[in-house]
């Protein structure tokens, strides 16, 4: 038989287990929040693009070369996260394959940049 002291045990462990899980539910879910903050992020260059001093070559091309790197990490991002198993749902399918249509749109821009500097 259990004793007192035992029983108060075995129910703080079990508090402390279900609390882990309902913070793993927690962090878990801001990966898809993450996830579409970043797929949001590459449409800000519209509104910046508007200013004189974003379209001049120095400014512009280190705009773009950033928006680039954004959005391969974008692509990244989404399918490790997809990938790792844990977050399968339908939006994050959604956010990958939109992070990994990003993320070759950006090689082929960098492309574009370097062939023609040559």
């Amino acid at each position: 038989m259990m004793n007192q002291d035992q029983m108060k045990e075995n129910q703080m462990k079990e508090d402390r287990m279900n609390s882990d899980q309902a913070n793993g539910g927690k962090a878990r879910s801001a990966v898809p929040l993450i996830s579409t903050v970043l797929l949001l992020l590459p449409w800000t260059i519209l509104p910046l693009r508007t200013f004189p001093w974003a379209l001049e070559t120095p400014a512009a091309q280190i705009i773009i070369l950033c928006y680039d790197a954004l959005m391969i990490f974008t692509g990244v991002f989404t399918v490790r996260c997809y990938r790792s198993g844990r977050h399968k749902g339908l939006w994050m399918q959604l956010c990958t394959v939109v992070g990994v249509i990003y993320a070759a749109a950006a090689v082929f821009l960098l492309g574009l940049m370097v062939f023609s500097l040559f």
